[in-house]
């Protein structure tokens, strides 16, 4: 599995990412002092995803403005190992229907993208969408999340197709993802606290046991 750092950025944190084989997740916002802003759409290490920024602008309590994340695209698509496409926070198939009006233009500047699954959703809601470069980025609410991860994985598995997912920030869930097959997970505790870089280790480790597909 692949683990993604959300932004890292500083010495140690970016030594930290190279020594362990961790990889960036670029967003091109970012939450500073409580305040949603614009951040540069420059990325620290060679291997990197492209992330929308939909969960930041719900952190924030605000209605996404994609605006930033178009202008990433364009720059950064190309050379990104997948590209997250626009969707709403645990907006079920309300979702789903803004994600399939970007993902034409998505698929056009990146060789892979990932469409979000969120609340409420079945897998036979993406079924027809899916692909070898349409995958899934399973997100939502950290309840349904957690409780849907073992369906999502058991159906990407089935279909061939690429499996995300995101806000991965401990040992436990890292080790969930691992041994349910998941391909890559993102989060955002290494690149605030340096120090728990070593709960990812294990994960991403090709050559480890399976600890048990636990539930959560």
């Amino acid at each position: 599995m692949n683990y993604y750092v959300s932004t890292p950025t500083g010495s140690r944190c970016l030594a930290l990412c190279r020594a362990h084989g961790f990889r960036e997740f670029s967003c091109p916002v970012k939450i500073s002092n409580g305040k949603l802003m614009a951040r540069s759409i420059s990325t620290n290490l060679d291997n990197y995803a492209l992330d929308n920024g939909a969960w930041l602008y719900h952190v924030a309590g605000l209605a996404p403005d994609f605006g930033r994340f178009a202008a990433a695209l364009e720059t950064k698509g190309a050379g990104a190992d997948f590209v997250i496409v626009p969707d709403i926070v645990a907006g079920g198939l309300a979702s789903l229907r803004m994600s399939e009006t970007w993902l034409e233009r998505v698929l056009e500047r990146t060789p892979l993208a990932l469409v979000p699954v969120q609340d409420g959703m079945v897998p036979g809601d993406v079924a027809g969408i899916v692909g070898p470069r349409v995958g899934i980025f399973v997100g939502g609410s950290r309840h349904w999340k957690w409780c849907s991860v073992t369906e999502w994985s058991t159906f990407a598995h089935d279909r061939g197709v690429y499996i995300h997912v995101g806000r991965v920030n401990s040992r436990r869930k890292s080790a969930l993802c691992a041994d349910l097959g998941i391909h890559s997970a993102d989060g955002s505790s290494v690149s605030r606290f340096s120090k728990t870089a070593d709960r990812f280790v294990a994960a991403v480790d090709p050559n480890r046991q399976a600890q048990g597909n636990f539930r959560w």
